[in-house]
């Protein structure tokens, strides 16, 4: 989206999805049978929970500790 003239609100949005996106490359990277698992867990909380539409960084923080416990992972997924 670099160069976009996007609006800032979901930009805004943008920021807080990359929290998220970092765990899931370490999991996959480091426990790769979790990633589905894990996928559910947090899609549950975010969309069927409604917790979704959070901005910037740090953002879905909580919402990754606690899929992360859901799905016996480590807290250190989210460091």
């Amino acid at each position: 989206n670099d160069g976009r003239d996007l609006d800032p609100t979901y930009m805004d949005m943008m920021k807080a999805n990359w929290g998220p996106a970092r765990v899931f490359a370490k999991v996959k990277a480091e426990r790769p049978e979790k990633v589905d698992e894990l996928y559910t867990a947090m899609g549950t909380l975010v969309h069927a929970k409604g917790n979704g539409g959070r901005t910037g960084f740090g953002g879905y923080d909580d919402i990754i500790a606690q899929a992360l416990a859901e799905v016996d992972l480590s807290a250190e997924f989210a460091e």
